[in-house]
């Protein structure tokens, strides 16, 4: 048995790479154990059994006490193993107690800043609490589910389209999954009476074709129309052409003139947060920019937001005041607050 403390000690990210390649080999013949505090000594392929030891208070009175959580990845995918297990996902893993996942690069430029402007104490870069960036919403569950194994608390920051598409990723309660259905009922009741629904162009076909729900859907109507199940066959008709309806959906959510729907959709973003869920109500980050903000793309403009925003006033302004247990509070107060605990 080989037995290594912090192996990384005193060397370069390097020769630490190629320490770690000297221990794989060691430990396909005897049985390797290595505390470290560097994620490069994580590895897909060769690290599959993990133990982190964290402290923990148990009372406010007493000192806090030392825990050791049991780590097992072995039945991760080949491709979650790959994409989960990296230097960033591993760092956060061990050595954060709150990591926040967010959609793409603009949040991860922008929420540290803007946390920060709002309140100082709400530092990223300082605490123990850490964006990841999930590439996508898709990508939700997937990372929650490789994160629970690390004993850490999760919260999501994710778009308003979250609300039509990608729901189940956010791992809804029954209360919410309630009040989205009725949410959605509401919106193709606008959209019906206003005749809203896009046509189905080929544009939008050929969107839609490359979505996996499409080839599911498409393998399920195969199988209605072999069992000769025609109420099956609409219904299933009427879910691949959801597309006709996804985009008049959102832009009646966005839609702050229509009463009912405003209530009914902060009504569900508050379920939402009740499980650490928080849904930007205006769209994406990019609806917050104020028109001064420019550039050639998404992490550019984010970086002009930082420019363009230098007060707690600026960025109060840029979003909505919430009816919160009685009091009126600003938005993004509501999203920092409820991430750091504020």
């Amino acid at each position: 048995m080989f037995l290594f403390e912090e192996p990384e000690l005193y060397l370069h990210p390097r020769a630490q790479n190629i320490l770690f390649e000297a221990l794989s080999l060691i430990s396909e013949r005897h049985q390797t154990i290595v505390t470290t505090h560097s994620p490069l000594f994580f590895s897909a392929d060769e690290t599959t059994t993990f133990a982190k030891i964290y402290k923990k208070s148990v009372e406010a009175d007493q000192k806090p006490i030392g825990v050791c959580k049991y780590v097992d990845v072995s039945d991760l995918t080949e491709k979650d193993k790959f994409q989960l297990i990296s230097f960033e996902s591993a760092n956060h893993a061990f050595f954060s107690r709150h990591i926040v996942l967010v959609e793409g690069d603009s949040e991860l430029i922008v929420f540290p800043y803007l946390a920060q402007l709002l309140d100082p104490s709400w530092d990223f870069r300082s605490t123990s609490t850490s964006l990841i960036k999930s590439s996508g919403k898709g990508s939700f569950q997937r990372y929650r589910d490789f994160f629970n194994r690390f004993d850490v608390e999760i919260s999501l920051i994710a778009d308003l389209d979250t609300l039509l598409e990608g729901f189940e990723k956010l791992g809804p309660s029954h209360a919410a999954k309630e009040i989205r259905d009725d949410l959605i009922a509401m919106l193709d009741l606008v959209i019906d009476a206003e005749n809203l629904k896009l046509d189905p162009s080929p544009k939008l076909v050929r969107e839609e074709v490359q979505r996996n729900r499409f080839r599911t859907k498409l393998a399920e109507l195969i199988d209605a129309r072999a069992n000769a199940d025609n109420d099956q066959v609409v219904e299933l008709l009427n879910q691949i052409f959801l597309f006709e309806r996804t985009k008049p959906r959102l832009e009646v959510l966005k839609d702050h003139g229509r009463a009912d729907i405003l209530s009914k959709k902060r009504e569900l973003i508050s379920e939402l947060r009740k499980s650490g869920v928080y849904i930007l109500e205006k769209g994406a980050i990019e609806e917050y920019y104020p028109p001064a903000v420019t550039g050639s793309d998404k992490p550019s403009k984010a970086q002009s937001f930082c420019t363009q925003v230098s007060s707690r006033q600026d960025a109060l302004a840029l979003c909505e005041q919430l009816n919160v247990d009685g009091q009126e509070v600003a938005e993004l107060d509501v999203v920092f607050g409820g991430v750091f605990g504020g």
